[in-house]
């Protein structure tokens, strides 16, 4: 199956360096990649975000030239980037991110680019390995474009995009009619055209659903020939109640997902600590693999909020601890604790994380972040704000950027909660 690669450039105001990123996909072409290049591949009238999110969400490597532009002034390739590295971090073995730093930018400065800190770029493969590369010397740009190519047709074969949306409207997919004449009557219903192939005509109706939201899940239980169980609804529902979510937010998160790192602490502008940051988090889901977020209640005491965290973390780990002693249920605090640590120390090496979200009431009790982290210290902990955009009022807790609309937030959390009554 050919490679598909995405060129995340910002070039189109220098004629020398869109001369470069041109050539680059030409080079690519030749060598039988399916190569997408905004400028190429955007059709005039067509709806270009859709389009450039799409190829981000299905493409299967990525080469990222970065030049001052790049870096500085463009919106896009910040969010290309976020969103690249991201699945890069995500699929390991399928997708590979190759960054060109050019036009004098080097490798120290894209890892001292305050945005991009969260991604890790400088641990991306960079070609060349040092410096920057000097586009007007036909040698040096051969021996780039050389070795792009090799590191992209040895990659190995891929069954798709399994990260982010990609992965949420493959999955969705499933819960489809599997008769093509019950998924055209579905996507009539829905104003959908059936006039393409059936896998086209499969992605469409999912990418209809996870556009709509939870709201998609009281339609699809009216249209479908075939009833879907509970559990299968709570877990569309999950999925579903992500599509709000700016990737560029959600992907910051992975700067908190280091396996060495403890105490980790972030905040989120949210004000619903039970359902934003979980949509957070669920977005970054790898496949099966879910990231728990215990949420705390507002009205507990200190005291109680630890009391909940652990029992929310036994019956998490349940499986394990049963194995490692006899009835982890009446485990006193001092006994279960450092074994619960030993198992999320565990999951972080395997990248797998557990998060604690801590409503606005607690954002400026320091004393219990604190208590928490002393007693697990590999928890990650979220704090909700409650605030507009623009405020934080914990400048020592960094703040997950772009900030979301609270009032958005609102409408988000009480769909979610009219379909959650389905289930």
């Amino acid at each position: 199956m050919s490679v598909s690669v995405f060129i995340s450039h910002s070039t189109s105001t220098i004629p020398e360096h869109a001369a470069f990123c041109r050539a680059i996909h030409d080079c690519l072409t030749a060598a039988k990649l399916n190569v997408f290049l905004d400028e190429k591949n955007v059709e005039i009238g067509a709806h270009w975000r859709d389009v450039i999110f799409g190829s981000l969400a299905e493409c299967n490597a990525a080469v990222l030239l970065v030049n001052e532009k790049a870096m500085s002034a463009s919106d896009w390739v910040d969010t290309e980037a976020r969103i690249l590295c991201w699945r890069a971090w995500v699929e390991r073995k399928h997708f590979r991110v190759v960054i060109i730093p050019f036009g004098g930018v080097t490798r120290q400065q894209i890892a001292e680019h305050k945005p991009w800190q969260p991604l890790a770029l400088a641990e991306v493969q960079m070609i060349p390995a040092a410096g920057t590369l000097e586009i007007d010397d036909p040698e040096a740009v051969k021996a780039v474009v050389a070795d792009v190519i090799k590191l992209l047709t040895s990659m190995p074969d891929h069954e798709g995009s399994r990260a982010g949306e990609a992965w949420i409207v493959n999955t969705l997919c499933s819960f489809l009619p599997a008769k093509l004449a019950d998924l055209k009557r579905v996507a009539i219903d829905l104003g959908i055209a059936t006039d393409c192939s059936e896998s086209a005509l499969r992605k469409a109706v999912a990418k209809w659903m996870y556009d709509t939201g939870p709201a998609a899940l009281r339609i699809l239980l009216d249209l479908l020939v075939r009833p879907i169980p509970t559990r299968d609804r709570e877990f569309l529902l999950e999925l579903l109640s992500t599509h709000w979510i700016d990737p560029r937010a959600s992907t910051s998160i992975l700067r908190y997902c280091i396996r060495e790192a403890t105490g980790q602490i972030f905040a989120i502008n949210a004000a619903k600590q039970w359902f934003t940051p979980r949509a957070y988090v669920q977005q970054l889901r790898r496949s099966s693999v879910v990231w728990p977020v215990i949420p705390i209640d507002k009205k507990r005491s200190r005291s109680e909020i630890l009391g909940d965290i652990r029992s929310d973390l036994r019956n998490a780990y349940i499986k394990p601890l049963r194995k490692l002693m006899r009835k982890p249920e009446r485990a006193k605090a001092d006994v279960i604790d450092p074994m619960l640590n030993e198992l999320l120390e565990e999951d972080a090496k395997r990248d797998d994380f557990v998060f604690v979200a801590l409503p606005p009431e607690a954002a400026h009790d320091a004393k219990l972040i604190a208590a928490i982290h002393e007693t697990w210290k590999w928890l990650r902990v979220i704090v909700c704000t409650g605030t507009v955009q623009g405020k934080n009022p914990l400048p020592a807790v960094p703040m997950i950027e772009p900030q979301l609309d609270i009032h958005l937030e609102e409408e988000e959390s009480k769909s979610y909660l009219a379909a959650a009554k389905l289930t």
